[in-house]
């Protein structure tokens, strides 16, 4: 039932009944329908045309059957106390003059809530164990993964989820094709009570929820993060233990927000014990090669110099070691190793049946550049071609610099003490300045260089 109410009635159109403290209301039914007519558009003038047309349809009848059933409809309001409940405005029609408030619709309850929709794990985490003990008995209401694109922040929060769906319902809601709060709101409404119509507010979902034990994965956050930052901070305000799980590229600054950063795997040392003794980064990657049919000599020094060298150059993030095991097939380890100076045009051949932002390289920081605002993005251009010895970092306006460290977009060298862009980041940076300058120009641009000035840039606040 559909409920709403005025004063002390109640009233639900679509099971066509109204009540007064609990009572039943008794009108005929061309009464109930006016009073539907006018009770779903309170405060606004409806002409006579309108009323007719609603209630009879195409039947013609004039204005007398009309006001015959006005009177019956306001003396059963005058029998109540309610007297002036509908107003005449001469020569335009008719107003329904009580406030209506809309209640969350009562087939809803919080027996409504689905069972969770988590999907069991296809396959155990490389290299996550301790990450998944420590966060899953964090029992945090509002707590967010945060970390670069491909840093396994998705399959993180869903292990952590099936972890805890023995003891409470677990929902993934993915929100990667959002734009607004209202398929924010779709997303959440469809997941959990399988309704997806644009009526639903953060409060209806969370009184449907009310005291149920649940928890909600608000998967890909970063390009409507103020929504999500609102949405959630007001979901777990209003029930009673409800928890929410957010993965972004930056936080969501929620009042009660745990953060937990994501970085890539553990990587390996330079010396040649711990190539032997592969650490998470090489063990996954070495995995993934054999799984795509490369075969890989793995007692040879050699070899596994060159692919510890790898995942260390790919930060160890399992995205990028994933799309670069496709590679050793075709090119052999001391192939890609050669190769990675373009990462972009090596690490393209993702899983088909991946979202898009994970078939490539390319495709994941074009995610993560379409969320920047204009000045960081400007920001992000001004750094290519910039070295991790910080003697050619240029300086670039602090808010910006802020942004891209808070979106996961820079790395930190504790040598030098300053951020920098990755090689893959600074290759898709050059091609924006390129673009840009035919753009602007009508002629070739020049990668690698910066259309700004090059005074030292600031090292920029240092990572935790």
């Amino acid at each position: 039932m559909n409920s709403s109410s005025f004063g002390e009635f109640a009233f639900d159109l679509q099971a066509r009944q109204l009540t007064h403290r609990g009572e039943r209301v008794r009108l005929g039914p061309r009464a109930f329908d006016i009073f539907a007519s006018l009770a779903s558009r309170p405060g606004e003038i409806i002409t006579k045309d309108e009323i007719i047309k609603s209630v009879w349809g195409s039947t013609h009848v004039d204005e007398g059957a009309l006001r015959v059933h006005l009177v019956a409809l306001r003396k059963a309001f005058d029998d109540k106390g309610a007297t002036g409940i509908i107003q005449n405005v001469a020569g335009k029609g008719y107003v329904f003059a009580a406030s209506v408030t809309r209640k969350p619709p009562l087939d809803t309850p919080v027996q409504q809530v689905q069972e969770g929709n988590l999907p069991w794990p296809s396959r155990p985490l490389v290299g996550r164990d301790a990450v998944l003990a420590r966060w899953a008995h964090e029992r945090h209401r509002l707590a967010s993964i945060v970390g670069p694109g491909g840093s396994g922040k998705t399959a993180v929060a869903i292990a952590i989820g099936n972890l805890l769906r023995l003891e409470k319902k677990v929902f993934h809601v993915d929100l990667t094709e959002a734009r607004d709060q209202a398929d924010l709101l779709s997303a959440v409404g469809k997941a959990l009570l399988q309704r997806s119509c644009t009526i639903l507010t953060v409060a209806r979902i969370a009184e449907a929820v009310g005291d149920d034990d649940i928890m909600l994965i608000l998967d890909g956050c970063e390009h409507i993060v103020d929504d999500v930052a609102t949405f959630a901070e007001t979901f777990v305000a209003r029930t009673a233990s409800a928890m929410v799980l957010a993965t972004s590229r930056e936080p969501l600054r929620s009042l009660g927000e745990r953060v937990r950063y994501l970085a890539g795997l553990d990587l390996p040392g330079n010396g040649d014990a711990e190539c032997s003794d592969p650490t998470p980064a090489l063990a996954y990657f070495l995995e993934e090669a054999l799984a795509a049919g490369a075969e890989i000599n793995t007692s040879d020094p050699e070899t596994m110099r060159l692919a510890a060298n790898i995942v260390r150059r790919l930060d160890g993030l399992p995205l990028a070691l994933e799309l670069a095991a496709h590679r050793v097939r075709d090119l052999g380890i001391s192939g890609l190793d050669a190769a990675l100076h373009e990462p972009l045009a090596v690490l393209r051949f993702g899983r088909r049946t991946a979202p898009e932002r994970h078939k490539s390289l390319r495709a994941n920081l074009d995610w993560s550049y379409r969320s920047l605002t204009s000045e960081e993005r400007d920001a992000f251009c001004t750094l290519v071609g910039t070295e991790t010895t910080g003697s050619r970092h240029r300086r670039i306006d602090d808010e910006a610099m802020e942004g891209l460290i808070s979106k996961s977009l820079l790395k930190f060298s504790s040598g030098s003490h300053a951020w920098f862009l990755s090689e893959a980041s600074a290759q898709f940076a050059a091609e924006l300045v390129a673009k840009q300058g035919r753009d602007n120009l009508g002629m070739p641009g020049m990668p690698g260089r910066s259309p700004h000035p090059t005074p030292e840039m600031g090292s920029g606040p240092r990572p935790n």
